[in-house]
């Protein structure tokens, strides 16, 4: 279709983009590689292959322990799901709808998933395959906010949910003309007594109708209200069932307090909590990065934990998020190239010997030079590849003995902590929350602690103190085969202990306990991990956290990118300081929608469409005249009378355009500022009002420098 400029019928013109005139560079943006110049050759693609691998040990790891600790709950549920209907009360007025309200803060959707995942009817090839004593199973549909937007639609959404599910798994055929409303829970109701028509006699119990709905805060609590009182008066003949996922604190009860007693006489609330706040947090660093039984591939670091522990505590307790966290922690560590050792599989050791590789090398090498207090007398002792990978292999062993120490003596001192605090020693809690501690423990840092602790095991009882060392037994028993040498010595003192209360008194035991306790804690367990050799390897360390990929800044970043568009679009690696490009450009050379925001900071609360529209025509008429005459070098001669006359011929006046050349360029002006126009019109820079046509409102007035 040809465009028609001057048909007054279009509202609307559209000016596709055709791209640049030269097609001369059409690589577009260079790759993120913030060290490309000491990287290998194959660098990336290898970091990226050990990336994957480790985080998915990590990953798994947390996963299990979230599991564990949301399992208890999750096999309660799913237990009185099963026994909704059995032992009903007698003597009620009405039948009660069994509604389960699950309180998840901290896992979002991820619970409620897999209680539907244990609850789906499982599938055979054969119906008679199902054994008796397993049961149909149940049905279940998912209802989310949208869905349920009025009473028609949520009833709609319900019973489509269900019907479309066949219980011979044959495909459902219905004649619209013959068949009952797609949101009549009649037709429900038809459909559940072939489900029971299709079952063997044997069958003890019939399949519940399980209605899963996600977000429950966010529905409409008047729709609500006609759903429930509508699926209440059929549950003789439908066994339904409402699961509720809620994000809301367990108290108050977003339930009672949202919806009439009327409503509530008709449901049979079963509330659950999930574990959740800092102590699940805690339960998920320290049995990943601090257990004694699991040594992750790659071990965070205290920036890391630090903003764990912020992010957490003031934005949100999902665990979607730590995993989100630790997931950017990992990907941003093996943006180092020398984070290629810590690849599990093997790699092509040749890539070593390119000369493209040398200033990995050189790096390589500074690093083992700084681990290294001074050249010896013999000369420097790695020669050749062989030696500096058999390097890299020791110091990978002294930070995994490092870490295995440390984390031994880390949680005997949680251990010996936390038995003083259920004794009632207030004083034993200290200034530093575990967090805290887990960095303080990173850092080198924590003998001071430890020396309190063992001081406050002086006060403690003959009887307390054989708690102390059940529980400290507890710790070193079984422990694996790579630290089992470092709780040795650990094991070695409990023997001595027990000795002691057959010859000594209760004070002499305390302190002799306390005296060991404080040597132990002083003896060098803990050291700063960035002190020993290749660290940044299998540590992050104090690496910043790249918290603007967690936490961005839409607003600055769409205004500083409309402002300053080149400093935006150029690569990151120059240097974008105040004498950037974007900054020393002429208002001439800008995008249009750039102008048209300089000249819109300038106005005031109301915007006169024409005004601006002027404004905007002036400075594309600078430009225009510079892309026609662009300006010529000055001479380096020095003389008077060359320079002049060289001047006057810059200024010779062009030839007048005639006029319809003047209406074309006029048309083309327009064109162009009505898609700068309507372009932060769409962003929401402007806001139409109905008593000026002819001018528009601001809505953006402070803009950062």
């Amino acid at each position: 279709m040809a465009l028609n400029l001057d048909d007054i019928n279009q509202t609307t013109i559209y000016i596709p983009y055709e791209g640049p005139e030269s097609d001369d560079d059409e690589s577009g943006p260079e790759p993120y590689a913030p060290y490309a110049e000491r990287d290998l050759p194959e660098g990336p693609e290898i970091r990226l292959r050990a990336y994957r691998a480790a985080w998915s040990r990590c990953l798994n790891r947390v996963q299990s322990i979230v599991h564990q600790l949301y399992d208890p709950v999750a096999d309660e549920i799913v237990t009185q799901i099963e026994d909704a209907y059995e032992g009903v009360l007698p003597g009620l007025p009405y039948p009660e709808m069994p509604v389960f309200a699950i309180s998840a803060p901290s896992s979002g959707s991820t619970f409620v998933n897999e209680i539907a995942q244990r609850m789906e009817r499982p599938v055979f090839e054969d119906e008679y395959e199902m054994e008796a004593d397993e049961g149909p199973g149940a049905y279940i549909t998912h209802l989310r906010p949208s869905d349920c937007t009025s009473v028609m639609n949520a009833m709609k959404a319900l019973v489509s949910g269900f019907v479309v599910q066949s219980p011979d798994g044959q495909d459902v055929k219905r004649k619209p003309t013959t068949s009952l409303a797609n949101y009549d829970i009649q037709l429900l109701g038809v459909w559940y007594d072939a489900i029971r028509d299709s079952l063997d006699d044997d069958v003890e119990t019939l399949p519940p109708l399980l209605v899963f709905m996600h977000e429950f805060e966010q529905f409409d609590d008047v729709v609500m209200q006609d759903v429930i009182y509508i699926c209440s008066a059929h549950i003789t003949r439908l066994p339904l069932i409402f699961i509720l996922s809620l994000s809301s604190p367990p108290s108050p009860s977003f339930i009672h307090t949202t919806y009439p007693r009327s409503t509530l006489a008709l449901l049979q609330v079963h509330e659950f909590t999930l574990p959740s706040g800092e102590e699940i947090l805690e339960k998920i660093v320290m049995e990943t990065f601090f257990s004694l039984e699991f040594e992750p591939p790659i071990m965070i670091g205290p920036w890391v934990i630090d903003f764990l522990i912020d992010f957490f505590s003031r934005h949100t307790y999902s665990v979607d998020g730590v995993l989100t966290i630790l997931q950017l922690a990992y990907l941003k560590h093996f943006d180092e190239p020398l984070t290629i050792f810590a690849a599990e599989h093997d790699w092509p050791l040749d890539i070593l010997e390119h000369p493209s590789a040398f200033p990995f090398l050189d790096r390589l090498l500074a690093s083992t030079l700084d681990a290294q207090s001074s050249r010896s007398a013999k000369g420097w002792p790695i020669t050749d590849i062989p030696a500096l990978l058999e390097f890299k292999n020791q110091a990978e062993a002294d930070l995994q003995a490092h870490l295995r120490d440390a984390r031994l003596a880390f949680r005997l001192m949680r251990c010996v902590q936390e038995f003083l605090v259920r004794q009632g020693y207030r004083k034993a809690e200290m200034e530093k929350d575990p967090f805290e501690m887990m960095c303080a423990a990173l850092r080198g840092g924590l003998a001071r602690e430890g020396k309190y602790l063992g001081l406050l095991v002086k006060k403690l009882s003959v009887e307390k103190l054989k708690g102390l060392l059940s529980d400290i037994r507890v710790l070193v028993t079984d422990l694996p085969p790579q630290t089992s040498e470092y709780g040795a010595p650990i094991v070695s003192f409990l023997d001595e202990a027990l000795e002691l209360f057959d010859v000594h008194d209760g004070a002499e035991i305390a302190e002799g306990i306390s005296g060991w306790l404080v040597r132990y804690f002083a003896d060098g367990h803990f050291v700063n991990l960035e002190e020993l050799k290749l660290w940044e390897i299998w540590y992050t360390g104090s690496t910043p956290f790249p918290s603007e990929m967690i936490n961005p800044s839409p607003r600055a970043t769409v205004l500083s990118g409309l402002l300053y568009p080149y400093e935006y679009v150029e690569s990151s690696t120059e240097d974008t300081g105040d004498n950037s490009t974007s900054k020393r450009r002429a208002l001439w050379g800008l995008p249009d929608i750039t102008i048209l925001l300089r000249r819109y900071l300038d106005a005031g609360r109301m915007i006169n469409i024409f005004d601006w529209y002027e404004s905007f025509a002036v400075v594309l008429e600078n430009q225009r005249e510079h892309i026609m005459n662009p300006p010529t070098p000055k001479p380096k001669s020095g003389r008077g009378k060359t320079k002049g006359k060289k001047a006057v011929e810059a200024k010779k006046p062009q030839e007048d355009e005639d006029e319809d050349r003047e209406e074309e360029w006029k048309m083309y002006v327009q064109a162009r500022f009505m898609r700068a126009l309507h372009e932060l019109d769409f962003l929401g820079f402007i806001k139409h009002t109905g008593r000026k046509p002819d001018h528009v409102m601001r809505t953006v007035f402070d803009i950062p420098e």
